[in-house]
């Protein structure tokens, strides 16, 4: 409850942000990490590795794809979660709206961000606005959704960074 609103105000605080993020709560009330910084090879591989080694996460996840703390606080972030993603309109046409031909699923988010972010729009990640995200519930193989993530990862690294490090990626 209350969401809407508190997003609506913090968009009217903040014109110079064009896309905006809420804080997300798992079926159970748990934070998803739901912002970060925008891929490469290397935080990507810090990704995964702080994933099995949380005792590294302090001194590590400023480096990292994905955040693991702040999520209580609003700042501005390199992408957001498509899970919950609010965008100007103005911003979704100055960065050419959603990439539906290079992207299946996954990664069209930060794909949108990037873009959004390359016309000089901030991205906000915005804890006031609060929703619940029933992650990983359609009917879909866990591994076929690896897969998927996957290559949409590598097409953006190819999309943005260039042919090499698209090829780096899977490595």
């Amino acid at each position: 409850p209350g969401s809407l609103r508190a997003m609506l105000e913090v968009a009217a605080r903040h014109p110079e942000c064009g896309v905006f993020g809420s804080r997300l709560l798992d079926g159970e009330g748990g934070v998803e990490r739901s912002a970060g910084r925008f891929p490469t090879l290397v935080s990507i591989f810090l990704d995964r590795l702080l994933q099995h080694l949380p005792l590294l996460q302090p001194a590590l996840e400023g480096y990292s794809q994905r955040h693991y703390r702040g999520y209580e606080r609003e700042r501005c972030v390199d992408w957001v979660t498509g899970a919950c993603l609010w965008i100007r309109r103005a911003t979704l046409e100055k960065a050419g709206g959603w990439d539906g031909v290079n992207f299946f699923m996954y990664y069209e988010d930060v794909d949108l961000c990037y873009r959004a972010r390359q016309t000089g729009c901030q991205v906000l990640y915005a804890p006031q606005s609060t929703l619940y995200h029933y992650h990983n519930k359609t009917p879909v193989n866990p591994g076929q959704r690896k897969t998927w993530m996957r290559e949409s990862q590598g097409v953006f690294m190819r999309k943005h960074y260039g042919p090499l490090r698209g090829r780096l990626y899977p490595l």
